[in-house]
């Protein structure tokens, strides 16, 4: 028995030690863009009103909303292209004026409610009328255009492809050159792949400022560029001689 395990542990401590034979190895990493269309949209859009008590500014907000829902269903918008973003029922305290001495307390002066509709659809077109029936409707609060693409992933799939054949295609270019080849794929790895948004600023402003100049809104002007699909990968492949 001790024999054995002597026998044993050489043969474990020689396999060990054996050399093992370099492996030729090339490490690439190739990248992909697209420039898609956008095909989908989407805008927040708020009503905010002030009244001496809450339930006077609850029900002033709630009348311009359904004003303002009531306008998106004109357009052909159903109830499954809009939510509820954010509600808001808060204090309005008042200012200290100046001169105020330490007893000097601030108290509520009125209530102001804030109600946020977040608006998505795939008619890209109707974004210049939505704000302006929205508007016309009681929306005091426009906030940004957000184009994006409704299933980014496919998009996304095909950049990884992409950036897949130009790591390839690199690949064959450098071994080529050395006059080597690839065995196969020792490793894979996915870096970033991603589809942008292209966003459009829009400031929050009064509904007065944007009835100023006329009875009847017009309908604003707005276009998206294309979204960035980016993908990236790495690969290591196993070369071998010819």
């Amino acid at each position: 028995m001790s024999v054995l395990a002597i026998s044993l542990c050489w043969a474990s401590s020689a396999f060990a030690e054996t050399p093992q034979p370099q492996v030729a190895q090339l490490f690439v990493r190739g990248e992909a863009q697209l420039m898609v269309p956008p095909d989908q949209v989407s805008v927040s859009l708020g009503v905010t009103t002030e009244s001496a008590t809450a339930k006077k500014a609850v029900a002033a907000n709630t009348r311009k909303m359904n004003s303002l829902m009531n306008a998106l269903a004109n357009l052909g918008l159903s109830d499954s292209d809009y939510k509820t973003q954010n509600f808001q029922v808060q204090p309005v305290w008042s200012s200290r004026p100046k001169g105020a001495g330490n007893s000097w307390k601030a108290s509520i002066v009125a209530y102001r409610v804030t109600n946020t509709l977040y608006v998505t659809t795939l008619e890209l077109d109707l974004i210049g009328d939505i704000i302006g029936a929205s508007t016309e409707a009681g929306a005091n609060q426009v906030n940004s255009v957000n184009f994006s693409l409704f299933n980014a992933r496919q998009y996304r799939q095909q950049a990884i492809t992409q950036a897949m054949e130009n790591a390839r295609a690199d690949a064959e270019v450098l071994v080529l050159a050395s006059g080597d080849r690839i065995k196969r794929t020792l490793s894979l790895n996915l870096g970033n792949a991603s589809a942008s948004k292209e966003r459009v600023q829009m400031k929050t402003m009064a509904r007065s400022s944007l009835m100023a100049d006329s009875a009847a809104f017009e309908p604003p002007p707005i276009s998206a560029g294309d979204i960035t699909v980016r993908a990236s990968v790495s690969v290591t492949y196993e070369l071998e001689s010819p």
